[in-house]
């Protein structure tokens, strides 16, 4: 187990790896705000924003929405539904792509086995001052993703929607809204580019606080 030497200059990552302990001398990298830790050769540091596989990590909204698919995953345990994840990687999602058309889908996060495999999309939103009430926003894309999805699966599709804080912080109680609400009322709804993307602007009236929307449910 050798040595990986870590310094940062104008922004750029720049590492060396050292075998021995004696070694560490001979090398005219080591200042005093060089990083040093040992292990092994391909424990290799990576800056962030560098790497595909952490950089979202370094996003505000990714790390709420995260958060709060955990927070969701315990609460759905107190209140007794059978939760299972789906999975999300490339080889599984292959799976839905059975017709060769152009035909695009999305999968929610979870299934809610114990109430008719509900599938379940979980998002932290900021809710933003409109006139009244407030207001969260939602890719248009998806939404139509997921009404292709629950077409072809006729597996019925709700949002899970926390509250996030400015600070990313979340709102512990979750509401619900299902995709074919959504669809009902879209000719009610603007749309407006957010972050370079088509967003529906929705009313958090169209909100349902608690697991009892989960419950109580009807397709």
């Amino acid at each position: 187990m050798g040595f990986h030497i870590v310094n940062l200059k104008n922004g750029v990552l720049e590492h060396e790896y050292i075998r021995t302990e004696k070694e560490l001398a001979f090398s005219d990298k080591i200042k005093e705000d060089t990083i040093i830790y040992q292990g092994e050769e391909n424990w290799k540091p990576v800056r962030v924003g560098d790497s595909e596989k952490y950089k979202d990590y370094c996003n505000l909204d990714f790390r709420a929405g995260m958060k709060a698919q955990q927070l969701f995953k315990e609460q759905t345990r107190r209140e007794s539904l059978m939760l299972e994840e789906i999975n999300q990687d490339v080889d599984s999602f292959a799976n839905y792509k059975l017709d060769k058309t152009s035909t695009r889908y999305k999968r929610g996060d979870f299934l809610v086995r114990n109430y008719r495999n509900l599938e379940i999309e979980v998002k932290c939103k900021r809710f933003y001052p409109d006139k009244n009430p407030k207001v969260f926003y939602f890719n248009v894309q998806d939404i139509l993703k997921h009404t292709n999805m629950q077409e072809s699966s006729q597996t019925p599709i709700i949002l899970a929607i926390y509250e996030r804080s400015k600070d990313g912080g979340i709102i512990e109680e979750p509401n619900f809204v299902s995709i074919d609400m959504i669809n009902e009322n879209k000719n009610k709804l603007k749309i407006e580019p957010t972050n370079n993307e088509d967003c529906y602007k929705i009313p958090i009236s169209y909100l349902k606080k608690g697991f009892g929307f989960i419950k109580e449910f009807s397709w």
